[in-house]
């Protein structure tokens, strides 16, 4: 009696664990009016169609895109730093630079293009990414904003006691901006790429 109870417990979990569910649609039958049916799926389920529509793939690639845009950006920074040493150490006392009314290559100058960088990765290429596809609007919102960074950048030198904004030496207060810079560059590109991938696991492939 006990080995017979044992393989019917048996018999009874095996059957639960193949338990499958039948779910009947009817596409010329319509819904009830303000009813909800809800369906126990299951973990796996819902993982299996994450991996069939290759979101995880879509994800990786999106952060390798980020990746590259940082690289380029990287590099452009680097090169910009070194025309700008070379600027403020041996061309400083050039007249085109002393007599120069707009924003001068220095240290603030190199915190204003990392804002600019910042701009264009949370608002360009973050909107970029909300759809995959779709440039325009996102390409005029970044403009608009960069513009908005450049007239302060070349405007605040002009205002009482910002003056070494705009000085063809390097001043130490000029770091405040460099530094302010790189905080936002860093928190912009790492904020837009949480958020495209959030957009990208919800989008309807």
């Amino acid at each position: 009696a006990k080995e017979e109870a044992r393989l019917e417990t048996l018999k009874y979990k095996q059957e639960q664990e193949n338990k499958s569910i039948q779910i009947t649609f009817h596409a010329d039958r319509q819904l009830d009016y303000e009813k909800q049916v809800f369906y126990r799926g299951g973990y796996l389920f819902l993982q299996s169609i994450y991996y069939q529509l290759h979101i995880d793939k879509i994800c990786r690639k999106l952060k390798s895109k980020y990746k590259f845009t940082v690289i380029v950006e990287l590099i452009s920074f680097l090169l910009i730093t070194l025309f700008a040493i070379i600027r403020m150490m041996l061309l400083k006392d050039v007249t085109v630079y002393t007599e120069n009314p707009l924003m001068n290559a220095n240290a603030a100058f190199l915190g204003w293009t990392l804002i600019v960088f910042a701009m264009f990765n949370i608002f360009f290429v973050g909107g970029f990414f909300k759809t995959g596809y779709k440039y325009g609007i996102p390409f005029f919102v970044f403009s608009v904003m960069a513009f908005i960074v450049v007239a302060i950048g070349e405007a605040i030198s002009y205002f009482p006691g910002l003056e070494f904004f705009g000085q063809t030496g390097f001043d130490l207060r000029q770091l405040y901006v460099l530094g302010i810079g790189a905080i936002i560059y860093i928190l912009a590109t790492s904020v837009s790429l949480c958020i495209s991938v959030k957009r990208f696991e919800k989008i309807d492939l």
